[in-house]
């Protein structure tokens, strides 16, 4: 995955929400939240600004379409697939084609740091990488998301299987 440059101080004026729209709140130490853009497209319609979330990471693999993801100050054109990490306090957002989705799974920062010295992922900085090299990869990973989204709705995040597939 690119590394992008170190994220600036504050962004004045960007809001910070718990999941996109919703006011922020305190997070149990297990928090996990998986769902598709298009869940909240009577909210975004495509379109969301800049915000941040103080207390968790989030995980969005684009699985269709195209559209611009913007971390911080960077703008990013993509075609799926595509995937970031943006950590707690980045801003991000993102403008998207009619066609496009993805899976966003967010992940409590105290669940993040349990997963810190199993990945070789910067976890303290964003990241985004997209294109159609390396098949097998992408497979892989878009199984592993899919299996996490699967857990998530049998189990509510509150199943240890969640965290077997997050270190898959």
């Amino acid at each position: 995955m690119e590394k992008l440059s170190s994220p600036p101080a504050a962004l004045s004026g960007i809001p910070d929400f718990y999941i996109y729209g919703e006011p922020s709140r305190h997070l149990d130490i297990g928090f996990l939240h998986v769902e598709q853009v298009r869940d909240r497209n009577a909210i975004h319609r495509g379109e969301v600004a800049l915000h941040t979330h103080r207390q968790m990471g989030q995980i969005t693999y684009w699985t269709g379409g195209s559209g611009r993801y913007l971390i911080e100050a960077e703008a990013l054109d993509f075609s799926a697939p595509a995937a970031s990490f943006v950590p707690s306090g980045v801003a991000h957002g993102f403008s998207i084609a009619p066609d496009a989705d993805a899976v966003v799974v967010s992940v409590s920062d105290a669940l993040l740091s349990s997963l810190t010295e199993l990945t070789a992922l910067p976890l303290g900085a964003p990241s985004f990488v997209a294109g159609t090299g390396q098949p097998e990869a992408w497979s892989r990973f878009d199984a592993t998301i899919h299996a996490i989204a699967a857990e998530q709705r049998t189990h509510g995040g509150n199943d240890n299987g969640l965290m077997a597939l997050l270190l898959a």
